[in-house]
């Protein structure tokens, strides 16, 4: 008799690096998986790598969760792996309609989700935990205090101030404000435009209309440092943590690092939130050397693949979790470089 296949569902698998995800799980040597895609694009790649393919609505939609709901039933869906802040947060406000199919999902209490989704609120509970840093930083809900702020804060940050909606994904909508830009500049790959102050009151003051509340923020030290986290119940499973080769442009390469300050401060987030499953956290470090912490991502990392490339078994440690197996021994991160390069598949 076969031994049927676990069934995984991974959304948001439009992104750059969903293909290879998708491909890491379905060639586990630990467990037999089968990987249902979603996304709310007909046109996303993972739709070419998946075994078994939907186009959902969009996770604000009033008919999502009963959209995924009827795929979890049709696939036998066991485990939902979200790829999307959005999409965590529904999933785990209706967790329990799930878990009546028989299907877990792969984060954390939505109470924590809501925390952890808006930047703000996560500094602020963060600021309360001894062991952890957060930037210099205020929050602003419309254009006449962003314009104080700025002044307020510019002065406190001799290395310039980061402007960016309490709630976004992915990168968007962030500005870089600092005396070494005399003209706006772009990054390659990246979404962030950098600037100085007097070209930001001049011609971006409405940036952010329709997008408050934003965070005015001390800028700290490039590259960004990601560390993806595997934990259970605010149990430790594995802390990777790893550098990005272009700081704005987290899919162009790693170099995975064993960091004691990034590795520790992973632990705390770890214990202090009661994490389980598959996060991610974004840091940096000021120039005196003290990491601080950008924001706790309240799913997996895009570029979580990554560290899978560098053989950490993030994936096959999530199926184990959700299978009541044991996970594999942590894994002490060797200094690894993980490059990105394309391939082609005919469909």
């Amino acid at each position: 008799m076969s031994i049927k296949k676990f069934s995984l569902m991974m959304t948001s698998v439009g992104g750059e690096m969903s293909a290879q995800t998708m491909t890491f799980a379905q060639k586990s040597q630990r467990h037999d998986v089968r990987v249902v895609g979603v996304d709310a694009s007909e046109k996303a790649t993972g739709k070419y790598f998946a075994d078994a393919f939907y186009t959902v609505p969009f996770a604000d939609d009033p008919s999502y969760i009963s959209s995924v709901l009827n795929i979890v039933s049709n696939e036998a869906v066991q485990l939902i792996l979200p790829g999307s802040d959005e999409e965590a947060l529904m999933l785990a406000k209706h967790r329990e309609l799930f878990e009546k199919q028989g299907c877990q999902v792969a984060c954390p209490d939505y109470q924590t989700l809501e925390i952890l989704a808006n930047k703000a609120e996560t500094y602020r509970a963060i600021s309360k935990i001894e062991g952890l840093n957060v930037p210099v930083w205020k929050e602003v809900s419309d254009q006449n205090e962003l314009l104080d702020a700025l002044d307020e804060v510019y002065v406190q940050c001799p290395h310039g101030i980061v402007l960016k909606p309490s709630v976004a994904r992915g990168g968007r909508d962030i500005l870089i404000i600092s005396d070494q830009y005399q003209e706006v500049e772009t990054v390659p790959n990246a979404r962030e435009l950098r600037m100085g102050l007097n070209t930001y009151k001049k011609d971006f003051t409405n940036f952010y209309e329709g997008k408050f509340p934003v965070v005015v923020m001390q800028r700290l030290a490039e590259p960004v440092h990601d560390i993806d986290m595997v934990s259970h119940d605010g149990r430790v499973i594995q802390v990777i943590p790893r550098r990005r080769v272009h700081s704005a442009a987290p899919n162009e390469g790693h170099i995975l690092l064993n960091d004691p300050q990034l590795i520790k401060m992973a632990e705390i987030v770890i214990k202090k939130f009661n994490l389980s499953w598959l996060q991610d956290i974004d840091a940096m470090y000021d120039v005196d050397g003290t990491a601080y912490i950008l924001e706790i991502n309240p799913r997996p990392s895009g570029s979580f693949s990554i560290s899978i490339a560098a053989g950490i078994p993030l994936l096959d440690d999530i199926i184990s979790l959700a299978k009541g197996e044991e996970t594999s021994q942590r894994i002490s991160p060797e200094e690894k470089h993980v490059i990105p390069y394309k391939m082609l598949k005919a469909v």
